[in-house]
């Protein structure tokens, strides 16, 4: 089975005990690296499942609404890919998040130099680097958690404190939440 494909046993996977979906981690990425390309390929299909439901709700509600334009994915990377490429590559969607406050932002304002960004939404902040007036790529791959890959990302950083955030202070220390004012 090529990554992409589903796993085939004679009954549902649930059933047999396997798993629904194969990525190879050559198909991936082209880059050298083991152990970044085995963490790119497990995350890979780790979210296979639920980012492919997310994808037929996308397709559902466009019908729905009677639109037939060609939907594009928002990558880590501040690219974009076909909705149909996204279902074999849900991996590469990771961090598309905050790669979207980076896009925002260069579509607002003309960046020429080094600069820090930051979007403050509800619960969040984003945080990107740029080097004169450009965004910085993570030039191995993002973490996820504590294990690198190969996916391609915008250098960006997300910590949990947003605008409406409720910070206590606490024998001398703040802390965030978990209440939201």
């Amino acid at each position: 089975r090529g990554g992409g494909e589903p796993a085939r046993s004679g009954g549902s996977p649930a059933s047999c005990g396997c798993g629904d979906f194969v990525s190879l981690g050559h198909r991936l990425s082209g880059q050298l690296n083991f152990p970044r390309r085995v963490a790119t390929a497990y995350y890979n299909s780790a979210v296979w499942r639920v980012y492919n439901r997310f994808a037929d709700a996308i397709e559902q509600s466009a019908r729905e609404f009677g639109i037939t334009a060609p939907i594009h994915i928002l990558k880590a990377d501040g690219g974009t890919m076909p909705l149909a490429v996204s279902r074999e590559l849900p991996v590469e969607s990771i961090l598309s998040g905050p790669a979207a406050s980076v896009m925002g932002i260069i579509a607002l304002c003309d960046i020429r130099e080094d600069c820090v960004i930051l979007d403050i939404g509800g619960t969040t902040t984003d945080i990107a680097v740029f080097a004169c007036g450009s965004p910085v790529i993570e030039k191995d791959g993002i973490e996820v958690g504590s294990y690198p890959t190969l996916v391609r990302a915008l250098k960006t950083r997300s910590i949990g404190v947003g605008g409406d955030s409720r910070l206590h202070v606490a024998a001398g220390a703040v802390r965030v939440g978990p209440e939201r004012a």
